[in-house]
Parts: structure tokens; C-alpha cells; sequence
């Protein structure tokens, strides 16, 4: 290591210096020319967060909190926000859960299990710096519980923004060691290193940056896409410019010739196994990057090549059936 704070910190917390916001409407305390009320903020926002997460269904969550409080260790990440408060990044459901057991038993007057009540005391959790690469911070965090809602984003939210903006990065070795040498963690990371480089040419809002994202979850896990991008582990970027452009091209709606709108050519997972087999077929690859065909139209390629070797084999098979008959015709 260079000496440097690690990327992450585990630690223990109590419950009230967590800070619920999930929609990232504190954002707005650093934006004075807005006119809001600081104040007024950092009282309202955290409890109306926490009294809308309350008003969801958390039984099966505080159910599985009683029974096994263990649960609630790694699932919380959080952010210095001021002085010894600090803001939920990730795991909003389970420290709302917890909350609404220890409010709830309260008003009923029964107790809690004692290793539940520590956890409102020591409250396990993962703690990063606010200038932590945007990418690393990203790839820790859990699937959303509820993506119809975007307030329910708005952490996610504000890293993809971050990312965009060309985030502050470490080295792959402290990476590594952050996530406990996981290939899948480190790939995921690849990924979001991957999607920023994109995002630096192609600015999109957050929604439609995390639409895309797992495009290059799935391309970073195929070698033949890295090596066609010309990928650097240690640089964390494609560093083959032509082929990038190809790439992007696929990534990215168009219009035709009289100006109607053309969906983009690669919108899904399936479409990168496509591009995998267009990439693996030297004519269809010759017609994708050096002809500007699309998706569609170097897959005809393929499936023309495939039909063709098909069409071989079956004749070769027949020519073999043929010459077997004559030669047992001529034995008897």
C-alpha cells in the first residue's frame, strides 16, 4: 500500500447518527443559490425519508433482523456528512428496519433480544471517504430493492453523476484488497470504469447511465470483447480508439437517412453474445468495423456462414451415404 487511508472501514455506529436520504435531497445544503433552508433540511429531510421507508413493507426484513442480527453486517455503507452524522449510501431497508423495531417495541413496552439491542447501540457498517473513487463505491452496492421509484436512487444516483464527471481513482491493487480479492467484485468495478470512460464522451442522465451499465457488466466478462477494445487491467480503459468508436456507435441511438429516430444496435445482454459471435467470425467482423454494418446486418453474416457450413456438412454427409451404398451395392 502507499499509505494511504484504505478504501473502506468497517466500524460500529448508533443507530441516531445515521442519517436516511435516500433521494440525496441534502444535496441542496451545498446549493445556497437555491434559497433552502439548511436548517430546515438536515431536521426534515432525514425523518421524512425514515417515515416514508417506514410506511413500506419491512416485516419480512424485521423478522429476519430478530432472528439473525448477524444479517445487518456488510450491508450498510455510509459517508461522513458533519461532525458525527453520516449519510446512508446503501442499506437504507435494513437501518429503517432496524429503527422501526427498536420505535416499535418501545410503544408496545416489549424487549427487544439483547443482541438486537446492541445493533441500535453499535450498529455494524462500512464507511467511505467522500472523495472515494465513485466506480469502487458503485460496485459495492447492492441490487435496488425498488428501482420504479427514483427517489428511492438518488444515492445511486449522485455516484453516477460523480462518475461522470471523471472520478478520483486508486490503484487496482488497493482495489483488490478492498473487496477481498473477488474477481467478481473487481469485475464489476471494471465495468463501472469501463461505463465512466463511456460517460466522458457521451454524457446521459442517471437513469439512462444505469440502464446501460449492465451492457458493460456482461462485454467486461467476455474476452473477446476486452481484447477487441484492447482493455487495460491496470489502466482501466480501453485504450484501441477505432474500436471503441465502433462500439459506442452500437451503444447509441441514430437517425436515418430522413431523420427517424433508429434504436440503438446493442440494448440488451443478448445483443453483446451478438456481438461476441459477429466478433469471432472474421467476415462479419470485416462488415461491423470496416463497413459500418450494424448488429443486424453482421449477424446476417454469421447465420449466412453458419447456413453455408451447414449446408457442406449436410452434402458431405450425403456424398458419404451415397459412396457407403455403392460400395455395399457392388459387396452384395
Amino acid at each position: 500500500m502507499d499509505g494511504r487511508a484504505p478504501l473502506v472501514t468497517p466500524g460500529f455506529l448508533p443507530l441516531q447518527q445515521l442519517v436516511l436520504d435516500p433521494g440525496d435531497e441534502l444535496a441542496a445544503v451545498d446549493e445556497p443559490e437555491l434559497g433552502t433552508d439548511p436548517a430546515f433540511l438536515m431536521a426534515f429531510v432525514p425523518l421524512r425519508s425514515y417515515q416514508r421507508l417506514a410506511r413500506m413493507d419491512l416485516s419480512a426484513l424485521t423478522s429476519s433482523i430478530v432472528r439473525n442480527p448477524s444479517m445487518i453486517e456488510e450491508r450498510v455503507l455510509v459517508r461522513p456528512l458533519f461532525e458525527d452524522r453520516y449519510i446512508v449510501i446503501d442499506g437504507m431497508w435494513h437501518v429503517a428496519a432496524l429503527r422501526k423495531l427498536v420505535e416499535d417495541t418501545v410503544e408496545m413496552g416489549v424487549d427487544l433480544p439483547d443482541d438486537v439491542q446492541a445493533l441500535a447501540q453499535a450498529c455494524p457498517v462500512r464507511m467511505i471517504a467522500p472523495d472515494t473513487d465513485p466506480a469502487f463505491v458503485l460496485s459495492l452496492l447492492d441490487a435496488p430493492r425498488d428501482s420504479s421509484d427514483p427517489w428511492f436512487l438518488g444515492q445511486r444516483d449522485r455516484l453516477l453523476r460523480q462518475l461522470a464527471q471523471c472520478g478520483r481513482h486508486r490503484s487496482t491493487y488497493d482495489v483488490a484488497v478492498a473487496t477481498g480479492g473477488s474477481r467478481a467484485a473487481m469485475r464489476k468495478y471494471h465495468a463501472y470504469r469501463a461505463l465512466e470512460q463511456f460517460l466522458q464522451q457521451n454524457p446521459l442522465l442517471p437513469a439512462d447511465a444505469a440502464r446501460v451499465f449492465p451492457i458493460f457488466h456482461v462485454a467486461m466478462a467476455r474476452t473477446v470483447v476486452r481484447n477487441w477494445l484492447d482493455w487495460d487491467d491496470h489502466l482501466c480503459e480501453f485504450l484501441d480508439d477505432e474500436a471503441v468508436e465502433v462500439f459506442y456507435r452500437l451503444l447509441l441511438p441514430d437517425v436515418d437517412l430522413h431523420g427517424r429516430p433508429v434504436r440503438a444496435c446493442i440494448t440488451s445482454i443478448e445483443e453483446i453474445v451478438h456481438l461476441c459471435d459477429v466478433l469471432e467470425t472474421p467476415a462479419a467482423r470485416r462488415a461491423l468495423v470496416e463497413r459500418g454494418a450494424t448488429l443486424a446486418e453482421a449477424m446476417r453474416v454469421v447465420e449466412d456462414g453458419t447456413n453455408d457450413e451447414l449446408m457442406a456438412r449436410v452434402s458431405e454427409a450425403i456424398d458419404s451415404i451415397r459412396w457407403d451404398q455403392q460400395r455395399f451395392r457392388n459387396r452384395f
